[in-house]
């Protein structure tokens, strides 16, 4: 029972709050010496995506050569680049990306709320997937629509 309620506790509190920090998603092939993956090696092994992947924030590219492109709203399943700009929870170095698992319409339908799925994002996930083993789902703060520092890539 203590940790079903530490569980809601904490998933309460970032959904008031907001994601505070995401780790850094720097070009970590095979992880931190202490077992953290990095949010690039999640999505590439998940999507089975060629392995010369860069920084989350210069994903564009690598995505775009990956077949994937880009759309204007985001979706279930698709791709989300956070560049250090979008928010100060974003690592302000690399950037983050992760794989959208919900998407909302809030606030009279002018902002987005979505979850992410993704590796080495605070709380560090401690669930197993693609071979990592620091995944996650989270929910973002809503944010508006024409916000930038944010793209979706779909195949």
């Amino acid at each position: 029972m203590k940790r079903k309620t530490t569980l809601w506790l904490t998933l309460s509190i970032i959904m008031i709050l907001g994601i505070t920090q995401v780790s850094a998603c720097s070009h970590g092939k095979g992880g931190s010496l202490d077992s953290v993956n990095q949010c690039t090696q999640y999505v590439q092994q998940k999507l089975n995506l060629s392995s010369d992947y860069p920084d989350a924030k210069n994903w564009h590219t690598y995505l775009i050569n990956n077949n994937f492109h880009t759309v204007s709203e985001p979706s279930i399943g698709a791709v989300v680049v956070f560049q250090p700009s979008f928010s100060t929870g974003i690592d302000q170095t690399n950037g983050h990306v992760g794989i959208v698992q919900s998407v909302e319409t809030v606030n009279d339908g002018n902002d987005w709320q979505i979850s992410v799925r993704g590796a080495n994002q605070r709380p560090i996930g401690t669930e197993l997937d693609a071979g990592c083993t620091d995944v996650n789902t989270l929910p973002y703060l809503p944010y508006p629509k024409s916000r930038g520092g944010i793209e979706y890539f779909i195949r």
